[in-house]
């Protein structure tokens, strides 16, 4: 290909004939740029003005198209140009009925402006040669004009659009501007032209249908009032994406894939390059598919752009990333192709051309040797399009013949209700059992007609992925418990049902751990995991993306529920992950623990702009949140609670808000904000439970401490108790200036000059008191933690020997977390190295029993051999190094 584009007439008319009469009608063409027509012509004037305007335009981006120009560059300038075209109608019409009129107004006097919506191509900027655009009228408020010849906004904005309509549809002599269909309006062609923001709302709150929420996902504003049109979309967006992955739309989008494939065998099949199979439709259909079950929790894919949709889809890791990349190929091609098509002659058509004058028109513009060679590259672009749409919704075929999965829930049913007295295989008797006692609950239940629908086609599934996974019969009784809890949010058995591989994980992991199965069992929403294709790919890799709800958010209570939502779906990943051996006990709690860090950096975000909003700033204040225990260590649990302790520094006298608060009052309220968002309930549970006791001076200190408070409490007040504590402690988030102090304060605390005997004693005293305390440690996970030897004591002992050895070596001060304390006590030779080995042998061993213990173990479950020796070197080291011999 030439770098210059070719702009001759006799590459025109090889390539595209209609191109080639364009340029022969506008001999000035090749070099002037058209202007957009002004809208202050007479209609008539102005309606040739923009055949003209689209005519000069169309012939450049037709050359441009045909010299190979990036397709992006030509459908966005095909946009373009229809948005220009609407505009000058829309403020031409618009004037002249103003003039006659008034302009329009609402109750409150406010001039009203006409929105026109983009819906399909257009909304997408992705529009093709000859297209029609698909458009919606709307306008913000009722009221009338105030002019001498007053009129409804209604009656004014619809003699608007038909105006406008006319200007761009009818025919003309000098042809055209655009089609306009205006039938994706509500109720279509029988609903009216025109209607108000709040009559769509309406409509689409309680009549919308799935088809329509697909459409909408096109919608932009292309023409008339922008900013009103882009406040609208904000509106009704609830409608189009759900905030949970929305299964109710599988069996719609099930439907409509059933419909195109009908349609293009109604159209010919191949012949067809939009409709028939592998076509245009079905690659968009596929990608705005991902957009109408995911856009809600994925904010990113809330985009009219085919492009930027499937770009989300591969970075997301939504389907397999050459899937993807054939998809866009094989759309780009189509595209491609049909714009060449549409260039022979002007003609809205997307099939491929019969004639042979034609076919070797579109052979050159193709840049193809020959039609067998066109064809054949188009049909490995359709056959892989084609592929990826059937696999899409994991359809199966219907089954003409009842199964035996079938046969054994009818055979419950029909036992449940004394229906027959036919005799009951005995193999099969404790499942039929367990199936008979949960049909029997069922009527109970006040399900509607579509839940129990939607149960007839989960239940053979269940049966056959219980069967197939050869789980006990307790795991399917566990899976028949989360049935029961979402029978009035049938949409996820529909899911289950439409995804085999998800139902067989689900019962696999059940059968594993109990702590998953309950969770799941709570909160359903964690079922959207299941079908994700990431659940198997590293929490780590998910964890940047989990918050983009969250991020996306308006007002506080949505943004609460989608972190909730996005922290217990982290949760779930990393137990599966955790579960099935694709991380390690310790990369698991530092993911958590990390997992809670994000959470809470967003809490104080939340809370910052909730107190600002009714207190306004305070000047000066530096803010920060230190984590103590687990969560300080980075070795978070799946039920650890949070222990957290809150700085300032810098405060201001007071508040510069309409309501202001003195600078204590201040940092109070917004700590409490903080702790009131981490600890509310929402449809996903609470964030965490919060422990705020290890403060200054414990529950009855100030619930917040200035920094220079904090410090004096340490190094003159702290009891060795808190020393140890401290050790463990570091800054997770709020002001970086309270991160470098907070540690500056840890590190000068900790190596301060002790007397060991006195902090040996108090050691030893604060452990027997905390074993007086507890109660018998009855679980596995209690035991591991609490028993002798467990990991409690190696805790204790690493402290004791930190806070003897930190004032000569500092050093010491530096890590958190007990392994690497370990580490450090090894390497400056702070006890006995053979000791401190077998204390790091024994953590990694305890610390994956345990961890695992909170997933899987019940209290009968008994200390592994293992454990068991770890246990009993760490009491002889604790022996060794207290002198004295553990009672427990």
């Amino acid at each position: 290909m030439s770098t210059t584009p070719d702009r001759s007439s006799d590459f025109l008319q090889a390539r595209s004939p209609f191109a080639a009469r364009l340029a022969r009608q506008y001999p000035d063409s090749t070099n002037s740029i058209p202007q957009p027509p002004n809208d202050d012509l007479p209609t008539a004037a102005l309606n040739a003005a923009l055949r003209d305007y689209r005519n000069r335009h169309l012939l450049q981006i037709v050359r441009d198209e045909l010299n190979d120009a990036p397709l992006e560059s030509v459908l966005g300038r095909l946009s373009s140009l229809a948005e220009q075209c609407l505009q000058a109608a829309l403020s031409h019409h618009e004037n002249r009925l103003a003039e006659k009129h008034g302009p329009p107004r609402n109750d409150a006097g406010d001039r009203q402006r006409l929105t026109v919506l983009a819906m399909g191509k257009l909304g997408g900027r992705e529009l093709n040669l000859s297209s029609d655009i698909d458009i919606v009228f709307c306008y913000p408020q009722s009221g009338e004009t105030d002019g001498p010849r007053r009129v409804s906004n209604e009656q004014f904005f619809t003699r608007v659009a038909r105006g406008v309509i006319a200007s761009l549809n009818d025919v003309t002599e000098k042809g055209f501007v655009f089609r306009v269909d205006t039938r994706l309006r509500p109720y279509g062609s029988a609903g009216p032209l025109v209607q108000s923001f709040a009559a769509l709302e309406e409509y689409y709150q309680r009549e919308g249908r799935d088809w329509e929420r697909y459409a909408l996902i096109k919608a932009r504003p292309v023409a008339g009032d922008a900013a009103s049109g882009e406040r609208l979309l904000e509106t009704i967006k609830p409608f189009v994406y759900r905030r949970y992955v929305d299964y109710s739309a599988i069996e719609s989008l099930a439907v409509m894939q059933r419909d195109i494939r009908t349609a293009a065998r109604r159209v010919g099949g191949l012949g067809d390059i939009k409709r028939g199979p592998g076509g245009i439709r079905e690659a968009e259909f596929f990608v705005q598919s991902f957009q109408l079950l995911r856009g809600g929790r994925l904010p990113t894919l809330q985009t009219p752009s085919f492009f930027a949709a499937a770009k989300v889809i591969h970075e997301q890791q939504l389907a397999d990333a050459e899937t993807v990349a054939q998809i866009e190929r094989g759309y780009r091609y189509l595209r491609r192709l049909e714009n060449r098509i549409q260039a022979l002659h002007d003609r809205q058509t997307h099939r491929m051309p019969t004639g042979d004058e034609d076919r070797d028109c579109l052979i050159q513009a193709m840049n193809t040797k020959s039609w067998s060679d066109l064809t054949e590259v188009l049909n490995r672009h359709r056959n892989a399009i084609s592929s990826a749409f059937n696999g899409l919704l994991a359809a199966r075929p219907d089954k003409t013949r009842p199964s035996p999965a079938q046969d054994l829930w009818f055979a419950a049913k029909s036992v449940s209700n004394n229906e027959n007295d036919q005799p009951i295989a005995k193999e099969a008797k404790e499942l039929t059992d367990l199936l008979r006692q949960f049909a029997g609950k069922i009527p109970k239940l006040k399900a509607s007609d579509r839940a129990r629908e939607r149960l007839e086609r989960f239940m053979p599934e269940l049966i056959q992925a219980y069967q197939r996974q050869d789980v006990s019969l307790e795991t399917l009784a566990s899976a028949l418990r989360l049935t029961q809890a979402v029978l009035r949010r049938s949409a996820y058995l529909a899911l289950l049902a439409e995804h085999p591989a998800a139902l067989d994980r689900m019962l696999r992991l059940f059968s594993r751990s109990p702590w998953l199965t309950g969770q799941v069992t709570r909160y359903p929403v964690l079922l959207d995991e299941f079908i994700d294709p990431r659940l198997s790919h590293s929490p780590a890799e998910a964890l940047p993306q989990a918050f983009a709800a969250f991020d996306a958010g308006n007002d506080a209570e949505t943004r609460l529920v989608a972190l909730n939502d996005a922290k217990r779906g982290m949760q779930l990943r990393i137990a599966i992950a955790e579960l099935e051996g694709h991380i390690s006990t310790d990369e698991a709690q530092q993911l958590l623990s990390r997992l809670a860090e994000l959470s809470i950096e967003r809490v104080l975000a939340l809370s910052r702009d909730a107190i600002a909003a009714r207190y306004g700033e305070l000047p000066g204040l530096r803010f920060g949140i230190v984590a103590y225990g687990s969560l300080g260590a980075a070795e978070l649990g799946y039920e650890s609670d949070l222990d957290l302790v809150f700085l300032f520094d810098g405060a201001g006298d007071a508040s510069d808000g309409p309501k202001n608060l003195s600078g204590a009052q201040y940092v109070t309220r917004l700590s409490q904000r903080i702790l009131h968002f981490l600890t509310s309930m929402t449809p996903g549970g609470r964030l965490y439970e919060v422990d705020t006791r290890l403060r200054p001076n414990g529950q009855s200190g100030q619930l917040v401490s200035s920094l220079s408070a904090f410090a004096d409490y340490q190094q003159s007040a702290a009891w060795t108790w808190e020393l140890q504590a401290l050790s463990r402690a570091r800054f997770i988030c709020g002001h970086p200036d309270i991160g470098t102090e907070f540690a500056d304060i840890r590190r000068q605390t900790l190596c301060r000059q002790r007397d060991q005997a006195r902090i040996r004693s108090d050691v030893l005293s604060m452990r027997e008191r905390m074993t007086g305390q507890l109660k018998p440690a009855d679980t596995l996970k209690g035991r591991l933690k609490h028993g002798r030897g467990g990991l409690l004591d190696i805790e204790f002992t690493v402290q004791y020997l930190l806070l003897a050895g930190c004032a000569r070596h500092p050093e010491l001060a530096q890590p958190h977390r007990l392994d690497e304390q370990l580490q450090a006590l090894i390497r400056y030779r702070a006890s006995n190295t053979d000791q401190l080995d077998t204390l790091r042998r024994a953590i990694a061993t305890l610390s994956a029993e345990r961890h695992l213990a909170m997933l899987t173990a019940t209290a009968e479950d008994r200390i592994s051999d293992q454990a068991a020796a770890c246990m009993r070197e760490v009491g002889a080291v604790w022996s060794a190094i207290f002198g004295q011999v553990r009672s427990r």
